[in-house]
């Protein structure tokens, strides 16, 4: 595999002042970085990521910052084996 840009990242632990701890990925650049949904907050989304964490640990949310500020975009995505990826994927094209 040849390597045709990188960039830095770094992958932290942080905790936010109610005490969850969450974790960030700090981008390139003063203040870009995606910060893991807040399980411990009641709104709407923090409701559903409490719930799908419970359902499955490997299930994540991230949201986008740039320039300390929220980009509107999210990040989600979970950690399969490759089997559970191919039924998931038949599963959906047969709903189709």
């Amino acid at each position: 595999m040849k390597v045709l840009s990188s960039k830095p990242i770094e992958l932290q632990r942080v905790k936010t002042k109610s005490g969850a701890e969450l974790w960030k990925i700090q981008l390139e650049g003063e203040g870009n970085f995606l910060l893991e949904q807040n399980p411990k907050k009641e709104s709407i989304f923090g409701r559903w990521y409490r719930q799908k964490k419970a359902e499955n640990p490997d299930f994540y949310l991230f949201w986008e910052f740039e320039n300390d500020e929220y980009t509107g975009r999210v990040l989600t995505g979970e950690f399969r084996t490759k089997k559970e990826l191919a039924q998931l994927i038949e599963k959906e094209l047969e709903e189709k």
